[in-house]
């Protein structure tokens, strides 16, 4: 990915964050995840059963996680970015809503090899 992409990116992620911000007339349901973190001596494996417990999940796939994140408060931007290198971001607004960008066109095969 080039410094130009790189920046057309953090500047359309920065845009997308500002428009959620300015959706008043929107009510996006209240983040109910409690935030852990990694930091503080947790493994992925105690966060993840953490979190089922906490919202109720059964010991199994979970069908779709997109819409599992969006009941709890997650807001989730699925844009084309014809970028290498590039599969998504995470980030918290100024207005406190939390984003999750996906790159549509990042390979399950990139994915893999991260």
């Amino acid at each position: 990915m080039t410094k130009n992409e790189r920046s057309q990116i953090d500047l359309s992620n920065k845009l997308l964050g500002y428009i959620v911000d300015q959706m008043g007339s929107v009510e996006f349901p209240d983040m109910s995840f409690r935030m852990i973190h990694v930091e503080d001596g947790y493994t992925p494996e105690t966060v993840a059963q953490y979190t089922r417990k906490y919202l109720g999940l059964k010991d199994e796939p979970v069908r779709n996680i997109f819409s599992l994140l969006e009941r709890n408060g997650i807001i989730i931007i699925e844009l084309d970015y014809d970028v290498d290198l590039f599969d998504g971001v995470s980030f918290l607004t100024d207005g406190g809503y939390y984003v999750i960008i996906i790159n549509k066109n990042f390979s399950n095969d990139q994915k893999d090899s991260l």
